[in-house]
């Protein structure tokens, strides 16, 4: 049977236990980590060897996991492999897609590229970067091209690239879209509105 003084505080002997590594209670451990930055503060050579101490057993934390990783990879090799191939398969086939797509445009993968780095990867009417995902991997930019002459506008995202499609790339439409949200007088079309009715119900 454990003695009741086993989950008591090493220093204050009163307390329970609430830090089992340390041993101390919750006010002790308070006391003596205050106690502890104290005495480096006061003395600069105890604080660099505390950080040395605090960085080399973070390195050695990381050495652990690595070779707890390696000797998991090792006894389980079988899962390894699936892992491995399933996410061959999935890069794979985003990739053959994406070939497909720049293709159909008449782009090639390095021209691709380049227009994305003039771009600075950026949506050329947003200038934002694109946020849409599928199936978990962050789609790219969408090639945009002139539906009556096929040549290449840019890259869109794709919330660009769906509303100028609604839109049907007419630039009537699109003006007066961008005019009506310029408009500063919605306010005072409302009241016109209300007036009317006003005078409706009053007749």
């Amino acid at each position: 049977m454990a003695n009741s003084t086993d989950n008591k505080c090493k220093i204050c002997k009163e307390r329970e236990v609430k830090y089992p590594k340390h041993k101390t209670c919750g006010v002790c451990y308070q006391a003596e980590w205050k106690r502890h930055n104290k005495c480096l503060m006061e003395n600069p050579i105890a604080l660099v060897m505390d950080s040395l101490i605090r960085e080399q057993r973070k390195s050695l934390r990381n050495v652990r996991k690595a070779e707890l990783a390696k000797q998991w990879r090792l006894n389980n090799k079988d899962k390894v492999k699936e892992r491995e191939l399933k996410r061959s398969k999935s890069e794979n086939r985003i990739r053959y897609t994406r070939n497909l797509a720049l293709k159909k445009y008449g782009i090639s993968t390095e021209e691709y590229n380049i227009l994305y780095e003039l771009q600075d990867g950026l949506c050329a009417i947003c200038m934002k970067p694109e946020t849409q995902e599928r199936n978990g991997n962050k789609c790219k930019l969408s090639v945009d091209h002139d539906h009556a002459s096929g040549e290449i506008r840019g890259l869109l995202c794709s919330k660009c690239n769906l509303g100028i499609g609604i839109f049907n790339d007419d630039l009537n439409i699109l003006t007066r879209a961008a005019a009506y949200i310029l408009e500063s007088n919605k306010e005072s079309m409302w009241r016109n509105v209300f007036d009317r009715l006003y005078k409706i119900n009053n007749t």
